[in-house]
């Protein structure tokens, strides 16, 4: 029962799982590639079809999505990076 208790108060349990910071940043990730071109591709295929412009709408919103995939991965990593400068500094202080 001792050894339980010490187990629940060490920083580590308190903290998280390890991995968990990198399922996180996985996630993000993933979800800024997958999910714009996903959007552009069934939105493209829709008005080209309704304007009859193939292939250019789709064209068109698979590159914008292809940016924003772009800027949104470097908003995480920028974000991620901050935050181990914290952490570095913390740990250093």
């Amino acid at each position: 029962m001792i050894n339980q208790d010490k187990k629940e108060n060490t920083k580590e349990n308190s903290v998280g799982a390890w991995w968990a910071p990198a399922v996180e940043i996985l996630v993000r990730v993933s979800s800024y590639i997958v999910v714009p071109i996903i959007i552009a591709l069934i939105l493209g295929k829709n008005l080209d079809k309704y304007f009859d412009t193939r292939p250019y709408i789709f064209i068109s919103l698979i590159s914008f999505s292809f940016l924003f995939s772009c800027y949104g991965i470097y908003k995480v990593m920028k974000d991620y990076s901050e935050k181990l400068k914290k952490i570095k500094e913390d740990n250093i202080d």
